[in-house]
């Protein structure tokens, strides 16, 4: 993902969500990032 989403993510960095493991506590943060990317 582009270094803008990241940045409008804010406290966690996208990176950390595109390795976490599925059902982790990203899961919230992976959609709202996937929201702000346009729905990739």
């Amino acid at each position: 993902m582009s270094p803008d989403v990241e940045l409008r993510i804010g406290r966690r960095k996208v990176v950390n969500v595109d390795l976490a493991p599925p059902g982790a506590d990203f899961a919230p943060v992976r959609r709202a990032a996937h929201r702000c990317d346009g729905g990739r």
